[in-house]
């Protein structure tokens, strides 16, 4: 390791333990506001899977209704790794989503805009289900230490429900190597390291506690699909509230996968890697799109 490294390696440490330590304090003012909303609350939900395949939209969808409250971009796990209380991991929770609040719920680029109009976010009516939607976090973390899922299913308190959210890999993986900036078949090694993470994390959970949502599915019928995740999620599929996610939704998926140059040999390599999961059945290169009339 180069001296360069090692003290980049040094500053981020210095930074995080800054970080977690303002967190500690901001976390316990907020749970002593809240302690009898925590009391209340049926399931803990967590996301696993990969960037770019539709996490924030999904999370923000479930934020919207009345009895749900789903952080941005928070890595619940961290707090959990760090020794927060059952109060102040869900008081993270809370700031997390205030500060997407106040930014106007636009994406990190302000390319897309997570807003539900008519709908709950930023509040709630009845606290009955809480969570994060860091999906790559989850992945990582649990992928390389399954213990983590255990000290967080004994901290919560509550049942735990996993949502995995996917897309056709040959998307996922053209948008995050756009976003990274990385050559293609570097980032389809880090996207199927991620997907044996997500194998990982489904391994320990019973059945009912784990469920896939495709990203071409949420967009053909996005009525459908939330109503699914209401009935995972044990909250009920208000039908305007359905409405409301359905009117923010693209009509067709984006196939990024177009963006950018494919090799023939990088294609095969895809999807002989994609064989291994059950969860990427049926996706290929080539597909049409799945979408509304």
């Amino acid at each position: 390791m180069t001296r360069m490294l090692e003290t980049k390696l040094r500053i981020s440490r210095a930074l995080t333990s800054v970080g977690v330590a303002r967190d500690w304090l901001l976390s316990r003012r907020v749970a002593g506001r809240h302690a009898a909303d925590f009391d209340q609350i049926e399931r803990y939900l967590m996301f696993a899977g990969y960037p770019r395949s539709g996490h924030s939209l999904v999370g923000s969808l479930l934020n919207a209704h009345p009895d749900v409250v789903v952080s941005h971009q928070l890595n619940a796990l961290r707090y959990v790794e760090n020794g927060f209380s059952r109060a102040q991991l869900f008081g993270m929770i809370f700031l997390s989503d205030a500060r997407f609040e106040k930014k106007g719920r636009t994406g990190t680029k302000r390319e897309y805009d997570y807003a539900v109009p008519g709908q709950w976010q930023g509040r709630y009516r009845t606290l009955r289900v809480i969570g994060d939607k860091r999906g790559k976090g989850s992945s990582q973390a649990i992928g390389a230490d399954p213990q983590l899922l255990a000290n967080l299913r004994d901290l919560v308190k509550v049942p735990v429900r996993c949502l995995h959210v996917l897309r056709n890999p040959y998307d996922s993986i053209t948008t995050m190597s756009k976003r990274t900036r990385s050559p293609l078949d570097r980032t389809a090694d880090r996207f199927f390291r991620l997907a044996d993470g997500v194998v990982t994390i489904r391994s320990l959970l019973p059945p009912e506690a784990w469920h896939d949502l495709r990203h071409e599915d949420l967009i053909a019928d996005p009525r459908a699909a939330v109503a699914g995740l209401c009935t995972f999620l044990g909250i009920e599929p208000h039908p305007d509230y359905l409405d409301a996610c359905a009117g923010i939704i693209y009509q067709t998926p984006h196939r990024s996968r177009f963006d950018r140059e494919w090799s023939p040999e990088l294609i095969g390599a895809v999807a002989r890697r994609s064989a291994a999961y059950d969860f990427f059945s049926g996706y290929v290169y080539d597909e049409e799109p799945a979408g509304r009339p």
